[in-house]
């Protein structure tokens, strides 16, 4: 889905895809990630920004 939607996050070949979320996940909570708009969102925020087409 990233992809579609232009939005970066780290992928194969940089990372191994069977460990890609530990490289993900501190990259998305880094400053540069905070910079381009990602936040950290608990289970129902992300399920209410998810049901209006909002993508963390």
């Amino acid at each position: 889905m990233s992809v579609r939607l232009a939005v970066p996050l780290l992928r194969p070949p940089e990372h191994r895809a069977d460990i890609l979320v530990t490289p993900q996940t501190h990259w998305l909570n880094s400053a540069t990630g905070r910079t381009l708009g990602w936040r950290a969102a608990d289970l129902q925020q992300a399920q209410t920004l998810a049901n209006q087409g909002k993508f963390l």
